[in-house]
């Protein structure tokens, strides 16, 4: 009787262990702020439109991130940030604004970490500082 219980409990308890290792683990899930690398102030190269020069900034916090182009126009206040993981140095970006609406973008990071494209704009943009709103 004895033998037979110790058998089950060690059944029972090797059953528990395996499915303990197989649980699934999601690396592409959504985690809240700011992925570390990206804190900090972003700006392009001085390019040229309609006959002036022009340099778009951006700017991100743990809290999130905001864009300034060259021209005066740019993203609204930030209220929270989420990002996720999408693989080969490639994340989303996604803000939600104090006025309730939500924006977002993809970034892609150089290996050196020192360069980022932004979706939808032709211009990389170049570290300039670790901390935020360095013009």
């Amino acid at each position: 009787m004895k033998a037979r219980a110790m058998i089950i409990t060690a059944l029972l308890t090797a059953g528990l262990g395996i499915g303990a290792a197989s649980t699934p683990v999601n690396a592409s899930s959504w985690h809240k702020g700011s992925p570390k690398f990206l804190v900090g102030s972003w700006r392009t190269k001085r390019y040229n439109f309609q006959h002036h020069k022009y340099r778009d900034h951006f700017f991100a916090s743990n809290r999130g991130f905001a864009m300034v182009f060259g021209r005066g126009n740019g993203f609204g206040v930030t209220k929270s940030m989420k990002y996720k993981y999408l693989g080969n140095r490639t994340y989303k970006l996604v803000n939600h604004y104090s006025s309730g609406g939500y924006g977002n973008t993809t970034v892609k990071l150089s290996k050196n970490k020192k360069v980022l494209h932004l979706r939808g704009d032709k211009h990389l943009f170049y570290k300039i500082s670790n901390k935020t709103a360095q013009y």
